[in-house]
């Protein structure tokens, strides 16, 4: 149980969530999923983003799905790393570290990349990727893999990270086959397209997924 209130703080559009100052006057993007917000730890100053989902009964299981899988993705340096979440009333708060140079469809518009760029990023990517589909008891299939997300982060080099899990899934060893339809259209693999209720498909689609953001790279 989460040791922190939620409450409205004197200060003008700024929500305390745990051990964060989110700053609802700084709206970084909304959409179906949500919507998302800058922040600062209360202490340490550390930028955050939150984002606030307004869990229904249609959403709940993708959204705790996508919260269980940032906490299996904290011991890899390519996820992003999630901070807090907590839901209070029907709003799912989830506080995640900020990456700075925003996704990769972004960055790669605004910056021209070097080969040695381009491919350390999807280097990084793929070591993700590793993690997440060898995971124990339950792997990890992304299912949504494109260059929006995949979030970049500045420091010593450019250190990119997966994120997005809503439509992601856990599945076991022995049962590694899914059939429901998900993900963007220009990056899914062809047998994710199949109408049949009978068709399968596995983790090899992050592959694929991975394979078209490659090329998509290198085109850009």
């Amino acid at each position: 149980m989460a040791l922190y209130k939620h409450r409205k703080m004197a200060e003008k559009n700024v929500e305390q969530v745990g051990d964060f100052d989110i700053f609802t006057d700084e709206k970084l993007g909304s959409g179906s999923f949500g919507s998302v917000y800058k922040g600062k730890h209360c202490t340490t100053g550390q930028n955050v983003v939150a984002k606030v989902i307004t869990v229904t009964r249609e959403n709940k299981e993708y959204v705790e799905g996508e919260i269980a899988i940032l906490k299996l993705g904290k011991r890899n340096k390519n996820i992003v790393k999630i901070l807090f979440d907590e839901l209070i009333g029907q709003e799912m708060w989830i506080v995640m570290e900020e990456c700075d140079l925003g996704n990769l469809a972004q960055y790669a518009m605004k910056n021209p990349m070097d080969l040695f760029t381009k491919i350390h990023i999807m280097h990084q990517c793929a070591q993700a990727l590793v993690h997440l589909l060898n995971l124990k008891p339950q792997r990890v299939i992304h299912r949504d893999l494109k260059p929006a997300n995949i979030l970049l982060m500045s420091g010593d080099g450019i250190t990119a990270k997966l994120s997005d899990f809503g439509v992601s899934k856990r599945v076991s060893a022995t049962a590694t086959k899914l059939n429901t339809g998900a993900g963007s259209h220009h990056f899914m693999a062809p047998e994710m397209f199949d109408s049949n209720d009978e068709a399968m498909y596995n983790r090899a689609v992050d592959v694929f997924s991975l394979a078209v953001i490659i090329w998509y790279l290198l085109k850009v």
